[in-house]
């Protein structure tokens, strides 16, 4: 069912589709029928001033079928006298309205209506009151009669605007429902007096028409359809004091309505049975608590679905449009920013690729310093230099290149062009000694910023490609439901009482529904399952238990098409209590489920830090929603920076979408991974890629392919291949275990098995055993 159902509009298009003579008589027929209804709803003997009130409110064109149909109604309820009044207060009301509307400044007046109902019901009162004598207390009851025109007007001119206008964009608001839901009730008080066995089946709507408004707008909702239904009922029909129980309950139910919508039925019935008995409902009444009882219990039955659609329809929807706009300026700040990061990764990389190339080598500047501090002021250093600057600057590179190689330079170990003519042949060889040490030093402080200053552009690639991953990400891929968002929170608060800073609600480009919350304080104690039934009860949809993102947010995904069973197994090398594997496994929030492993260069607690950053930064990166690729730049270029020496690692993922079973597997320096069928036939997954921490430009080799129901996926170091490949292939192959702790510890010991005497590196594996659930339709 769509929202557009349940407007006044769908039966308007439908009747539309008709021939126009047949649409004509159809709505003139509505109006007679209308306008009988509404002049027979009083039970009052003289005063009756529903139908006056439509013949004001009813449209020009109809002014007359409304006419008519009150007038059938007032003789067929009234005695000769009273009709004889109220039919002439009728015709007074729809030629006053008709030549009225034809004033530009009253015409749309949203009190004209109600102002012309007031006069021709008080007026024509008192003129029988002129009459027949005027008493205190028979101008009291026209002056009552001419308030309740007036109301009545007002209500029947804006429920006939939001029926054939339809909803507008910012939602029904409750004055607009409250006219539309009086309205039904008066037809329906006309009708109350058809009964079986004494239980009016009308009366039993107007029961659920409290409920419902309880349940949409809450506490005003559920005061003002019990006002309503109070006021009706007593005015058409002769259950007196008893009637205030309406009343009475839907106040309640209002109440108790932020508790859920099944809690308002009871809280009406009881209130209701509470004000029965106080307001002196005797076993003769009795009818009164079938007709509440009954509506109660099948609201209790209702599916959750209808209650989101009406709220989808009635609530308003400014947030739509709003979230709209926010997105777009979203997305744009967004791109601003990676555009400017782009530019300040290009204006760094060439700035450093411009200052090392102006730069002079470490045997230049020696010259240079040598050359100002010791030949400067010689009296052979035209010859020298100038003359002879080939076979000197030769000597010079030779003394370089001895120094460089760990020789000593000294008087007599100068090369034969200084050892022959040069007079300062001491303060030469110690001042040039000297020297060498400080430029070496300084030109590796020099290389070692060029590599800091490309690696920091590095970094701001990777920032860069992050920004591009939200950007893609906002540009289509997903959806904003702010309106569902704000039921999560109002169930949450009402619910477990607590207050949220932020719930999201989207929807990615197949339907799927995700939702994230943020707590404002750390709940004390929330169960995890309750707010997942919850949140599916809100959404009426299933979901998955929610993923907890530190110690205040929580993150839900619609229930997956398939699960997952994972184990590791891992063995130390020898002679070493920590392992250099490190790995991570987690379901990231959006019906994924990430595995990452990485293996550390060498052994023990160095190779385990290394695996343990590289592992970790990446896990983080990816629960955060950013690429892998785009991740592996930053991991890259912070192990990059780690220290001075070598520290590099290898990274291997495997990403597996529980929605469709599709597996993409990213592998940088990681050995090979397998798949097994349930049919036994075996997958190698095998891909070249240098590990991250050597070069600058790291990137992963990747593949994919579909996993079904059955399959195992293992994933290892390289201690568990490099000498036991064959062994964790026939391990796979004999079937044989099923749990998924079991495959990975037999696989492990394996491996160490097969290795026999040889050094021991360190062994991780990690086993995926994939179950598929019964596939289900996906919601849109």
């Amino acid at each position: 069912m769509k929202n557009s159902d349940f407007t006044g509009q769908a039966v308007l298009r439908r009747v539309s589709d008709l021939p126009e003579p047949v649409r004509a008589v159809l709505w003139h027929v509505a109006y007679f029928i209308c306008g009988m209804l509404f002049a027979s709803a009083s039970n009052l003997s003289a005063v009756s001033p529903f139908g006056v009130a439509f013949c004001a409110a009813a449209e020009n064109k109809y002014i007359l079928s409304a006419g008519l149909g009150a007038a059938a109604g007032y003789i067929l309820t009234q005695d000769s006298i009273s009709s004889l009044r109220l039919i002439a207060a009728s015709v007074c009301a729809g030629v006053l309205a008709r030549v009225m509307r034809e004033f530009e400044k009253v015409r749309n007046g949203r009190l004209l209506p109600s102002c012309i109902a007031f006069l021709s019901c008080f007026l024509s009162g008192m003129a029988v009151l002129f009459a027949n004598g005027l008493t205190g207390e028979t101008f009291l009851l026209y002056l009552g009669e001419g308030v309740t025109a007036f109301a009545a007007a007002y209500f029947f001119s804006t429920a006939q605007y939001v029926l054939e206008n339809g909803k507008p964009v910012r939602g029904v608001t409750l004055e607009e429902a409250s006219a539309v839901l009086g309205s039904g009730f008066l037809i329906m008080c006309s009708l109350s007096g058809l009964t079986v066995l004494e239980v009016s089946p009308a009366r039993m709507i107007m029961v659920f028409g409290v409920l419902f408004f309880a349940a949409i707008y809450k506490e005003a909702g559920g005061a003002v359809g019990g006002m309503l239904a109070f006021l009706l009922i007593a005015i058409s029909s002769d259950t007196g004091a008893v009637s205030a129980s309406f009343a009475v309950g839907g106040l309640l139910a209002g109440a108790f309505s932020r508790l859920g919508r099944r809690a308002v039925p009871p809280a009406f019935f009881a209130s209701f049975l509470t004000a029965y008995m106080f307001s002196g409902g005797g076993s003769e009444k009795y009818f009164l608590i079938i007709e509440a009882a009954l509506p109660c219990a099948v609201f209790m039955f209702l599916p959750n679905s209808l209650f989101i659609k009406t709220e989808g329809f009635l609530l308003p929807k400014d947030s739509a449009a709003n979230a709209s706009a926010e997105n777009g300026e979203v997305r744009r700040r967004i791109h601003a920013a990676r555009t400017a990061v782009d530019d300040i990764e290009r204006s760094v990389s060439a700035v450093s690729k411009r200052l090392s190339e102006m730069e002079s080598c470490a045997g230049e500047k020696l010259m240079l310093e040598v050359q100002s501090s010791v030949c400067c002021g010689c009296g052979r250093y035209d010859f020298c230099w100038e003359q002879n600057f080939k076979e000197t600057r030769n000597a010079l590179d030779e003394m370089y290149e001895t120094l460089k190689k760990g020789g000593v330079m000294s008087r007599d170990k100068l090369p034969s062009p200084f050892s022959s003519r040069c007079i300062r042949q001491t303060s030469f060889a110690e001042t040039y000694s000297r020297l060498f040490f400080g430029v070496v030093f300084s030109e590796a402080a020099d290389k070692k910023t060029d590599e800091v200053r490309l690696v920091t552009a590095d970094q701001f690639g990777g920032i860069s490609d992050m920004l591009r991953d939200l950007e893609n990400e906002f540009n289509g891929d997903v959806s904003f439901d702010t309106k569902t968002a704000e039921r999560i929170r109002k169930k949450v608060r009402d619910r477990f009482c607590c207050d949220t800073d932020f719930v999201s609600c989207l929807r990615d480009k197949n339907g799927r529904m995700f939702c994230e919350i943020t707590f404002s304080e750390v709940p004390s104690s929330l169960n995890i399952g309750e707010l997942r039934d919850a949140v599916g009860e809100t959404c009426d949809r299933e979901f998955e238990l929610p993923v907890i993102k530190g110690d205040r947010s929580v993150r839900l995904c619609e229930k997956t098409a398939y699960s997952v069973e994972s184990a590791c197994s891992q063995i130390p090398a020898d002679n070493e209590k920590l392992c250099g594997d490190t790995f991570e496994s987690f379901y990231d929030g959006r019906g994924n489920y990430v595995v990452i492993l990485s293996d550390g260069m060498g052994t023990g607690p160095r190779a385990a830090l290394d695996s343990a950053m590289a592992s970790g930064l990446m896990a983080r990166l990816v629960k955060a929603g950013f690429g892998f690729q785009s991740a592996l730049r930053l991991v890259n270029s912070s192990l990059l920076l780690k220290s001075r020496d070598e520290s590099l690692a290898t990274l291997d993922i495997v990403k597996i979408d529980l929605y469709t079973g599709k597996a993409v597997f990213y592998k940088a320096g990681a050995a090979p991974s397998v798949i097994r069928r349930q049919n036994g036939k075996l997958l190698e997954i095998k891909k070249a890629a240098l590990p991250a921490g050597i070069l600058r430009d790291a990137t992963f080799s990747s593949c994919e392919g579909q996993l079904e129901n059955g399959d195992t996926v293992i994933i290892a170091s390289d201690g568990a291949y490099e000498y036991a490949h064959n062994a964790v292939k026939e391990e796979l192959q004999s079937g044989g275990a099923k749990r998924a702790s079991t495959k990975a510890k037999n696989i492990s010991l394996r491996a160490k098995k097969a290795k026999g005497k040889a050094r021991c590196d360190d062994i991780t594996v990690i086993a995926l055993n994939i179950s598929g659930r019964a596939r289900r339709e996906q919601k849109i």
